[in-house]
């Protein structure tokens, strides 16, 4: 999510993603450039559904806030019949 306009977003997924939303596909390693204004969203969808995005590159010409989630995960464990969405703010790479 972008905080000014005209944020300049680069990503290079660590696996293939699909297109939509006038975002076109992009493979594994590629490099994908998005213009953003304040609070427009981009989001990234692996193209197999068992895709980790897992060591993504993002990098941004303004501070942008980055999300990670599971549409569908069951907490603690798979032995429960129920699941549901989880979603947390990442930390830039600095702060590692």
């Amino acid at each position: 999510m972008a905080t000014e306009d005209s944020t300049e977003v680069t990503v290079s997924p660590s696996v293939a993603t699909i297109g939509g939303g006038g975002v076109d596909a992009t493979p594994a390693g590629a490099s994908m450039n998005v213009v953003l204004n304040a609070f427009d969203v981009l989001q990234l969808k692996p193209a197999d559904d068992d895709g980790d995005l897992t060591g993504t590159v993002i990098s941004a010409s303004h501070k942008v806030a980055v999300f990670g989630g599971h549409a569908c995960a069951n907490v603690p464990s798979a032995e429960y019949t129920a699941c549901d969405h989880v979603e947390e703010q990442l930390l830039p790479h600095s702060a590692w």
